[in-house]
């Protein structure tokens, strides 16, 4: 039906000390698809961002990624940096993801995990051309995810936010949205298809933890 050839990133961001772990899986078959109930099985969703996030907001999204199988790549790349002014001493402390990520694929899901109790500014989320951004709450950690299917076969993509913390006050005061369920996939599924909140818990497993 639709696209294959196509990147998973996933990256987790630690504050002590500071630094990015990513891991990075390529495929040559589909990334995404939906859960269908009736059938009982997995469709390959169709080769456009907005049939993605129509089935990432009704909860019916699953990402392709089978257990067991490592990343292509790990990477610590230098992409977080603490937010300073000489002689300011901030009421809280800021923290800026940065990253030029050249994807040479035409899929990509690039998926991003704060640290515990830390919230991004949902206003400093950039959204390159042809791009789609959701964030999400999972536990103690919020989630930013961009998410492609059209792009070239080499583009590079600028992935920029601002957040704040830890403070778990303040984080349970933000209200996180939450990403909804898949109702149905079975177990056995589960090992092939992710849901997008099954994400995190893999890319905090990264080499190192």
């Amino acid at each position: 039906m639709g696209y294959y050839s196509s990147e998973c990133v996933l990256t987790v961001i630690d504050l002590n000390p500071v630094r990015v772990r990513m891991k990075v899986y390529k495929t040559d078959e589909s990334l995404f698809y939906r859960w269908k109930s009736d059938e009982k099985k997995a469709i390959e969703l169709r080769t456009n961002t907005t049939s993605v996030f129509q089935s990432l907001g009704k909860g019916t999204l699953l990402v392709k990624l089978k257990d067991r199988i490592d990343p292509k790549e790990v990477y610590e790349p230098s992409c977080v940096r603490e937010m300073r002014r000489p002689g300011f001493v901030p009421k809280k402390k800021g923290f800026e993801f940065k990253h030029t990520y050249v994807s040479r694929r035409p899929c990509l899901l690039y998926h991003v995990v704060l640290p515990e109790f830390c919230y991004c500014e949902e206003k400093s989320i950039n959204q390159p051309e042809n791009v789609r951004v959701k964030t999400a709450g999972i536990d103690k950690r919020q989630s930013v995810t961009w998410i492609n299917v059209e792009h070239e076969a080499r583009r590079e993509f600028e992935l920029r936010f601002i957040f704040y913390g830890p403070d778990e006050k303040e984080f349970k005061k933000k209200r996180l949205k939450k990403i909804p369920i898949v109702r149905g996939v079975p177990v056995e599924a589960k090992t092939i298809y992710k849901e997008i909140k099954d994400l995190a818990p893999i890319a905090i497993s990264a080499v190192g933890r």
